[in-house]
């Protein structure tokens, strides 16, 4: 994953669709530079909000609460569930990179990271399409 200088990072989402809780990815992800406040691009998440279903739309407002901010060193691993509530804050210093290897357990979709969901929309990656908006 590569982020240029003075972006915006990402905003919160969730990897695959929450609908079926037995349908998930998981996200390796090794991060080949540090990463802290000085460069942006902290990885926030929402602990155990892989089991809360769908993340909350906008109209709940930017913060969602119980946020924990992780700034992982060079060579660091992380692994997150698809359905976990999370974002990346925007980039300062220089060009962000971290390295995603995505598995699935046995029996899930090959495509089960097309559909992601974030607070304003669901959105198809194969197409390009704007599947739903949320309020």
């Amino acid at each position: 994953m590569f982020s240029n200088k003075s972006s915006n990072g990402q905003a919160w989402h969730q990897d695959c669709n929450p609908e079926n809780q037995e349908i998930y990815n998981l996200n390796r992800l090794v991060y080949t530079m540090d990463i802290n406040k000085l460069t942006g691009g902290e990885l926030v998440l929402i602990p155990g909000s892989h089991k809360k279903g769908i993340i909350p739309s906008d109209s709940f407002g930017n913060e969602i609460g119980h946020e924990v901010i992780i700034e992982p060193n060079k060579g660091s691993l992380a692994i997150l569930h698809g359905h976990l509530w999370h974002k990346v804050l925007p980039i300062h210093d220089n060009i962000r990179v971290s390295t995603n290897y995505r598995c699935i357990p046995s029996g899930t979709p090959d495509n089960i990271t097309d559909i992601c969901v974030y607070r304003n929309m669901m959105y198809r990656f194969s197409d390009e399409k704007i599947l739903t908006t949320r309020d």
